[in-house]
């Protein structure tokens, strides 16, 4: 897993720039940097997500919306969806590193029951209790 302060700023600079280069409106550069979002959450964690969500705001607010170039919002309409737009980026970060999170667990547990059923099977099959749990 990258450090988040890579993973975020990375993920977050790589969407700017395809999103400036490919010519995308503001809509598109939000979608993009949605998916960029959850890009820096399975690989950075929480915080690499957080730092994605921040980043890309920032960069949607700087590059997409009137006056460009400037961190000035001039309409009241921009500046509510730049708020929707980090408010949904940060849930969507949230729930990705919670999904993460319980995949890792189920992973775990699913190997903690088949050392379980290795150390009952061999008990059933007539082993020492000493040589199934050295064998596990």
């Amino acid at each position: 897993m990258l450090p988040w302060w890579v993973g975020g700023p990375v993920v977050a600079a790589a969407g700017a720039v395809l999103g400036l280069a490919t010519g995308l409106n503001a809509t598109g550069f939000a979608a993009l940097s949605v998916l960029g979002v959850i890009a820096a959450a399975l690989l950075s964690g929480r915080r690499g997500g957080l730092a994605a969500s921040v980043l890309s705001f920032l960069a949607l607010n700087y590059f997409f919306t009137a006056p460009r170039r400037t961190f000035v919002v001039d309409k009241t309409e921009d500046l509510v969806a730049l708020g929707v737009f980090l408010v949904v980026s940060l849930v969507v970060s949230h729930l990705f590193t919670r999904v993460e999170a319980e995949r890792q667990r189920a992973e775990l547990r699913e190997r903690e029951v088949g050392a379980l059923y290795e150390v009952a099977e061999g008990l059933l099959a007539g082993a020492q209790l000493e040589a199934t749990l050295g064998e596990i």
